[in-house]
């Protein structure tokens, strides 16, 4: 214990924090690290300096939100903003940090917490942009016995680094914290590695994780048989999930399509059904079978409506699901979701004007939810529809959306407006003051 808290706390942390604060070249740059560290007025215990530090940026953020408030309401221009104030509280905050490390406050903090430490330091490691360093401790230390911190992070960052050996080590590591995550991000960089990790760890994880995993990764192989035969002993233990499907219509579709008609004449009048139906009707049209991945569809949703089964229907022939919908609403014209359902597909073949007509009908039914689908079908028409709801709900992201479809639809002087009026609703919001800076500098404001 002496020496994690004194080797890494005192030595590794003091070091990654000192230089990366003194590498600050710009004020953006010190706002950057700045809330990423812990600070304090009180060496007495770091929970202290995080909840100073985070005081510090709320007030830091209120200051800049005051100071931006002339600009929210000026006119259009090119003249960039003056630097930010924050340069002399980030020397202060710097200051602080310096002297909470030397305090000794993070040794006394973590005495007892090795756990807690070791989370800190990969934390300090990865924001320091050194993700290497980061999965050596990991490894080192939890091959000591200690509890795995965060390896799906420290992957990601290895991964944009373009060290994707590295990052399979991470992420094989989380096996043993997530195994689905795991496989998710081993199936593209290292399925041979991971899946005799995976094997190697059956002893220790749930079997039907094991069988899971085993069946993604050995379709992504290719090696079909042993991915069905682990179908088979995953069937016994547990409901298949959604991936596993998708894995296996991509490996074979043709030998999962008999899987899962099978799968369907056990289970009438089950929950799974509908499951087994959309992956059915996947294969069925991966194999060109469209016509009965059609009729399949068609007929689930006439026993029972399924969103996912809609827009599985709609993804194999939008025109047969615009076509139920609208027999739908015909005989219940009264049903606002429907007409929502019909509007979102309208939206997506590219019939705006009848999209529209179906969302407002939708809306002013009660039916809420749609604003999305209301604002791509007409954003001018759309923005009147939304807007008194918006004010009444005192909502600024609301009218921060319609801001950003107006944009888009070349509405910028309406947009403007509505950023405005979103940032006097919610000041602290810096997206609203951003978007208004990079309308001033000559930026795309939805570019962020």
């Amino acid at each position: 214990m002496g020496f994690l808290v004194a080797g890494l706390a005192t030595g590794v942390l003091a070091t990654l924090w000192i230089t990366s604060m003194a590498s600050i070249s710009t004020p953006s740059k010190a706002a950057e690290l700045r809330d990423d560290l812990p600070s304090t007025s009180n060496s007495t215990d770091v929970d202290g300096l995080r909840v100073e530090l985070a005081r510090a940026k709320a007030e830091l953020d209120r200051e800049r939100a005051r100071s931006s408030r002339a600009d929210v309401d000026a006119p259009v221009a090119t003249a960039t903003e003056p630097a930010a104030m924050e340069t002399p509280r980030a020397r202060s905050l710097m200051a602080e940090l310096d002297r909470a490390i030397m305090s000794g406050a993070l040794k006394k903090r973590f005495e007892n917490d090795d756990d807690g430490l070791l989370e800190l330091l990969i934390d300090s490691w990865c924001r320091a942009d050194d993700p290497v360093t980061a999965l050596a401790l990991a490894r080192d230390f939890h091959a000591q016995g200690m509890a795995l911190p965060d390896v799906f992070t420290i992957g990601e960052l290895l991964k944009a680094k373009g060290q994707t050996d590295l990052a399979a080590d991470a992420w094989i590591l989380g096996l043993q914290v997530n195994s689905n995550a795991a496989i998710s991000q081993l199936l593209e960089v290292a399925p041979e590695r991971a899946l005799k990790a995976l094997e190697g760890l059956a002893s220790s994880l749930q079997p039907e994780e094991v069988a899971c995993g085993k069946i993604q990764l050995l379709a992504k192989l290719g090696r079909k048989d042993d991915a069905f035969r682990s179908l088979e002993q995953l069937q016994q233990l547990a409901s298949v999930p959604p991936e596993v499907w998708e894995r296996l219509i991509e490996c074979d579709a043709e030998e999962t399509q008999k899987r899962l008609t099978s799968c369907i004449a056990r289970t009438e009048g089950s929950a799974e059904r509908h499951q087994f139906e959309y992956y059915l009707a996947d294969a069925l049209a991966k194999l060109g079978r469209t016509e009965e991945a059609t009729k399949l569809l068609e007929s689930s949703l006439a026993n029972e409506f399924d969103a996912s089964i809609l827009a599985k229907l709609a993804q194999v022939s939008r025109e047969r699901a615009l076509n139920l919908l609208q027999e739908r609403v015909r005989t219940n014209p009264s049903d606002g979701e429907r007409w929502a359902y019909l509007g979102s597909q309208l939206v997506e073949a590219g019939r705006h004007a009848e999209a529209y007509d179906a969302l407002e009908r939708s809306y002013r039914s009660g039916e809420r939810g749609w604003s999305d689908a209301i604002l791509k079908a007409d954003p001018v028409r759309g923005a009147r529809l939304l807007e008194e709801a918006a004010r009444q709900e005192r909502d600024d992201e609301a009218l921060g959306d319609i801001a950003d479809a107006l944009w888009q639809a070349g509405r910028k002087e309406s947009a403007l407006g509505y950023w405005r009026e979103a940032s006097r609703l919610d000041p602290e919001d810096s997206e609203w003051t951003e978007k208004l800076k990079a309308v001033r500098e000559g930026r795309d404001p939805l570019q962020g």
